[in-house]
């Protein structure tokens, strides 16, 4: 089984979009995200991706220590998708602060099939296939 795996640079490059092989568990390996993200020690946050009216529940393999490098940059895309669950979670009411820094591995579920259309925010596609 695989994952698809996007990458959201903090500096907000164009997403990069990676199949990776998945573990027992379901999820891609660290050792394989490590370089994709440019760090050796992983936090998984949980956010929703939502486009076109339709939303699924994703992982977010994060740099731990992003905050504690020299000028943390905000990565803006990665920190929507954590606030789109935070909004379902805790309707827009004393909800914890969504930002991420760093570069992210947005994980998508094993069993959905996702691409890249455009190089815009809005860059995914859902599909059955």
């Amino acid at each position: 089984m695989t994952n698809q795996v996007l990458i959201l640079k903090a500096d907000d490059s164009k997403a990069e979009m990676h199949t990776l092989e998945s573990n027992e568990d379901g999820q891609p390996s660290f050792k394989d995200i490590y370089p994709l993200i440019n760090t050796n020690i992983i936090e998984i946050a949980h956010g929703r991706w939502v486009q076109d009216g339709q939303g699924c529940d994703v992982e977010l393999f994060c740099d731990e220590e992003a905050l504690l490098k020299a000028n943390p940059k905000i990565n803006h895309r990665a920190s929507q998708v954590r606030y789109n669950l935070f909004k379902l979670q805790f309707g827009g009411k004393d909800m914890p602060d969504p930002r991420l820094a760093g570069d992210v591995a947005v994980v998508f579920p094993a069993d959905l099939k996702v691409k890249i259309e455009e190089p815009t925010k809005s860059e995914m596609v859902f599909t059955d296939d």
